[in-house]
Order: C-alpha cells, then structure tokens, then sequence
C-alpha cells in the first residue's frame, strides 16, 4: 500500500519517478541528474522552437511589407562570372 503512495510523490522538476521506484532519489543520485538534463533538454528545444517561429513570423511579415510598398523588386547589376581562355574543358 505504501508503495503506490511513493510512487505517485512527484520528484523536484515536476516529473513523476520511473515506474519501480521505490521512493524519490537522493540529492546527487544520477537518476536525479539524468530527469534534470531531460528536463533542460526539453526546456531548450522549447525555445529553439520558439526562436525559428518568430524568425518565420518575421520573414513574413518583412515579405509582406516588401510586397505592400508597390515598387517591384529589380535585381541590380549581375553577377559576371569569366572562366580563364587557358583553362582545360572538362566536357
């Protein structure tokens, strides 16, 4: 009886213990250190998440100013690319 009690005890960090735990791990334990950077992960890959929407958002919302200005996009000079007379033909 006892038993379900502990295994419901919510550990530091707001996970919940593996399922045959027998009680929360100690402080320093590796268990506890292994939820923790789980955790971080997590936390992290939250933000990275966060981070490329907004620059989405972003692009966007530039693209959709660039298009509302009227003035059509003109590429300037291009680029001018010139192989060497000298140089072997491959083909």
């Amino acid at each position: 009886m006892r038993d379900a009690a502990v295994r419901q005890k919510v550990l530091p960090g707001g996970n919940l213990p593996a399922r045959g735990l027998k009680g929360p791990p100690e402080r320093g334990s590796l268990r506890l250190s292994a939820m923790w950077c789980q955790d971080l992960i997590k936390r992290l890959a939250v933000w990275v998440f966060y981070a490329v929407g907004a620059l989405a958002i972003a692009y966007l919302a530039l693209y959709a100013y660039a298009m509302s200005r009227g003035q059509p996009f003109v590429p300037g000079d291009p680029i001018h690319i010139f192989r060497k007379p000298d140089a072997p033909s491959y083909s």
